[in-house]
């Protein structure tokens, strides 16, 4: 009797030994070609500042991560479908968090630019009449720039592509005449591809993880929790991944608050400016209307006379 209870005991405290040491599930994490925030190199192998991070978050928490390549709207879906666990680089929408949870702390701040190639003289909004504008799938910037041109009224075409890469390669070919993107995307790509940037600059966003709909909470608050103390440390880890893909960063503390201002205060005084113009414009040509009239009805009287 004695040996069965020792049996049963010893198989009890295995059973909870092999509960207590069982590794973690794996962690699916969405990731896109978005250089320098996320993409995968010539052996598959996942990069970026978000695979970084994700991976020295994975030490403390013990975390067995598996980085999934799709395009953004791809990883969207896999999101959406829970097919993922996380996905990477993605901003609050209130649509979007209909579906996703959003982790609180900022990874990166970026806003939506518009880029040309080198000949171009497009440097309004309203210089985009008629254009040919790329833009990639599901893109929260290209959303905002259709929102923006319809204020404007505005009229171009919008080519759509996979990844930004591609967005870049169209205005090589000349097929489009200009694209939006992330400036933090652009700057990086104009590295490889002959765009140039414009003075065409608007809505300042975060970019930070997302989860499906009231599922893995408890990852984005592990994010949120080394984020926070990360980023209070400039010679923290997170800085130090920054500085890997954008050099060194901690000499220059970015305004990005009074950048948000400036891009805001900005487009403000453009849409003012485009609307007075329209105004003025409509003016000069009722009073030419106007006159023309007038001269008809003077030689009109001229005439009868």
């Amino acid at each position: 009797m004695k040996t069965k209870i020792f049996i049963f005991s010893v198989i009890l405290f295995l059973s909870q030994v092999e509960i207590l040491f069982a590794t973690e599930p794996i962690i699916r994490i969405g990731i896109f070609q978005n250089k320098p925030l996320s993409f995968s190199d010539d052996k598959g192998v996942a990069q970026g500042i978000y695979p970084d991070i994700l991976r020295e978050i994975a030490k403390n928490e013990n975390w067995d991560l598996e980085f999934v390549v799709d395009s953004w709207s791809g990883c969207l879906e896999l999101l959406k479908t829970g097919k993922i666990d996380l996905m990477v680089s993605i901003v609050y929408s209130k649509e979007r968090a209909e579906i996703f949870d959003f982790s609180k702390e900022t990874v990166a701040t970026a806003w939506g630019q518009v880029y040309t190639g080198s000949d171009s003289n497009i440097l309004s909004i309203p210089d985009l009449e008629g254009k040919n504008v790329a833009i990639m799938e599901k893109d929260i910037n290209a959303t905002n720039l259709i929102e923006l041109c319809g204020k404007f009224n505005v009229n171009c075409n919008f080519i759509k592509a996979k990844i930004y890469d591609d967005v870049c390669e169209l205005i090589r070919t000349k097929k489009a005449d200009a694209a939006v993107m992330n400036n933090i995307n652009g700057e990086f790509l104009k590295r490889n591809h002959p765009i140039s940037s414009t003075p065409i600059m608007f809505s300042p966003v975060n970019a930070v993880f997302a989860s499906t709909k009231d599922k893995n909470h408890h990852l984005l608050k592990a994010i949120d929790s080394h984020l926070a103390v990360w980023r209070q440390d400039k010679d923290s880890v997170y800085y130090s991944i920054l500085n890997k893909w954008f050099g060194d960063i901690k000499r220059v503390d970015f305004p990005y608050k009074l950048m948000a201002i400036v891009i805001s205060t900005a487009f403000v005084i453009s849409l003012l400016l485009f609307v007075w113009m329209r105004v003025l414009k409509k003016q000069v040509e009722t009073r030419t209307r106007e006159l023309k009239e007038s001269e008809a009805k003077y030689r009109l009287l001229v005439e009868n006379q």
